[in-house]
């Protein structure tokens, strides 16, 4: 039967056509028999591949594109439309087999290289367009709104992360994408801006403080910590990436800015440190004359100094204990991990406490070398500051603290 060429009899006749395939369509038999078909139709290799050639050449036009869009758009812009389609998705999801089924036919279609590749470049256009990336950003935020959604998904991300499989694949795909240095350079301009805006930052550590607040979390995060850890090759692998890292003098000047930062914050009973510099008696005389006296040794862990003299640390946390008369001038030599540790704490009544009674016990109340007795131990009569310092590391690696202790 011809198509009818006047226009109202044509869309009358389109009509009648839609009504009557939804309602064959409405038949579960129908759709049963309609879908064998199909399936026996396509069985054919050559019948699949003339099909693809078909759907290439409708594709390749513009024309065509914009149409079929216009349908979608069309047959999913009433939210019950949405809602029918995501039912039906979502009951025909829940079959193990229909899973597998879609994930096997997806797998195969991507081991087409020209496929994957074509693919790629079409998502990398559409996501160098910040409007795209602005509505597909929106369109999660709103999608995530919903508790139910966020439990789903995160239910659903904790399941794939369980799998060590799972966890393996990510960690190669991951490996593969960052082995490109404009990937990495990328990633890393991406965060750098993101992370200038204040109330990112803020964002973001919300966040992670929110999701750490969770103890079966926390706990499930540090033992996998000290899995890792516990390897070897994980350890030295963590080594070789930060002493890379730190080769770049640029990389050590901002990392020393932050942690000076953090330390000024947070040091000197858990508050910031006090306006001010120390007083002048505190200077590189002292503090070689406190490293002498403790054998160049830290009064903590007891590691010896190499190449980086030990901190020279102010038991009391006074600036000017040196110049103001009091009688809390005791100092100790720490090494960096150990004086971390203690000016950041916020418990220092228990650091004074324990630094002050292992000087009392150990050393009689006594903290460092008066100058005459530096001048006895080295040989000196005068201080010189360079060869005074080598001449008292060699000494004490020599002969020890034990030995020369005995002397004064």
């Amino acid at each position: 039967m011809p198509f009818p060429k006047d226009p109202i009899k044509a869309e009358e006749t389109r009509r009648k056509m839609r009504e009557s395939a939804k309602k064959r369509w409405e038949n579960p038999e129908e759709r049963k028999k309609v879908g064998e078909a199909s399936k026996k139709r396509l069985e054919s290799p050559e019948a699949r591949k003339k099909l693809g050639e078909r759907q290439k050449k409708l594709f390749g036009t513009p024309e065509h594109r914009a149409k079929m869009s216009e349908v979608g758009k069309r047959s999913h812009g009433t939210p019950e439309a949405r809602k029918k389609a995501s039912e039906s998705a979502r009951k025909r999801w829940e079959k193990p087999e229909e899973r597998e089924k879609t994930s096997e036919a997806v797998k195969k279609y991507f081991e087409d290289q020209e496929i994957r590749k074509k693919h790629s470049e079409m998502l990398k256009e559409a996501l160098g367009k910040p409007e795209v990336r602005a509505k597909m950003s929106q369109s999660a935020k709103k999608y995530l709104e919903d508790p139910e959604v966020r439990k789903k998904v995160r239910e659903r991300l904790n399941r794939a992360h369980d799998n060590p499989e799972t966890r393996k694949k990510m960690s190669e795909a991951g490996k593969k994408q960052f082995e490109n240095p404009e990937a990495r350079k990328t990633a890393s301009e991406r965060l750098k801006k993101r992370f200038e805006d204040p109330e990112e930052r803020k964002k973001n550590r919300d966040m992670v403080k929110k999701y750490f607040e969770d103890q079966e979390i926390r706990k499930k995060h540090s033992e996998m910590l000290k899995e890792a850890l516990g390897k070897p090759d994980v350890r030295a692998k963590m080594s070789q990436s930060a002493k890379k890292y730190f080769e770049d003098p640029e990389a050590r000047k901002k990392q020393s800015d932050t942690l000076k930062k953090y330390y000024l914050d947070r040091c000197w009973y858990g508050r910031r440190m006090p306006e001010g510099e120390y007083c002048g008696k505190f200077n590189d005389d002292l503090k070689e004359r406190v490293r002498a006296f403790f054998g160049y040794q830290c009064l903590k862990c007891g590691a010896s100094q190499n190449e980086k003299a030990l901190s020279v640390h102010h038991v009391h946390n006074d600036k000017v204990a040196c110049c103001d008369g009091s009688p809390y001038r005791s100092f100790a030599p720490l090494c960096p991990s150990c004086h971390s540790i203690i000016t950041i704490s916020k418990d220092q009544k228990k650091w004074i406490d324990y630094c002050q009674d292992k000087i009392d016990s150990l050393y009689d109340g006594r903290s460092y070398f008066y100058r005459h007795e530096m001048a006895e131990y080295t040989g000196m009569p005068e201080w010189a500051d360079e060869k005074l310092a080598l001449a008292c590391a060699r000494k004490w690696i020599k002969k020890g603290r034990r030995t020369i202790k005995n002397k004064f």
